[in-house]
C-alpha cells in the first residue's frame, strides 16, 4: 500500500512537472503569457536593436 502511495505521488509530480514545462515553453505568447518589460528595465539597451 505505501508503495502504490509513493509511486502515485511521484507520477502526479513528474505529470505537474511535463505541465509546467510544456506551458511555459513559450512565454512570450498565449493564455499566461509574460510580457518583456522586466527584462527592458534591466537591458534598456535591447529595446534599441542593439543585439549584442
Amino acid at each position: 500500500m505505501a508503495s502504490a502511495i509513493a509511486l502515485g505521488s511521484f507520477a502526479t509530480g513528474v505529470a505537474a512537472s511535463v505541465l509546467l514545462i510544456l506551458a511555459h515553453d513559450r512565454p512570450f505568447t498565449g493564455e499566461i503569457a509574460v510580457s518583456p518589460q522586466p527584462l527592458l528595465q534591466v537591458m534598456p539597451e535591447a529595446k534599441a536593436g542593439g543585439g549584442g
